[in-house]
């Protein structure tokens, strides 16, 4: 399970290595592995939901900008 959620990690499905990572923290608490990517793979989810959010802010603005020329 671990190797499935780190390959899954790896290739950005973060949401599968969560899961993976879950089940098998379900079967081995105790398992350092296991934690630490659990905490590698929620700094990625939130630092990668950052970046979207800054993307969308920068569209809206460009956007608005657009739009204000047009509407001269």
């Amino acid at each position: 399970l671990y190797y499935l959620a780190l390959g899954n990690y790896k290739l950005g499905n973060y949401a599968e290595a969560r899961r993976y990572n879950d089940l098998l923290l379900e079967k081995e608490p105790s398992n350092l592995q296991a934690q630490s990517l659990r905490t590698l793979i929620d700094d990625r989810v939130s630092r990668e939901g950052m970046m979207g959010l800054a993307i969308a802010g920068g569209v809206a603005v460009a956007a608005g900008i657009v739009g204000g020329i047009l509407m001269k």
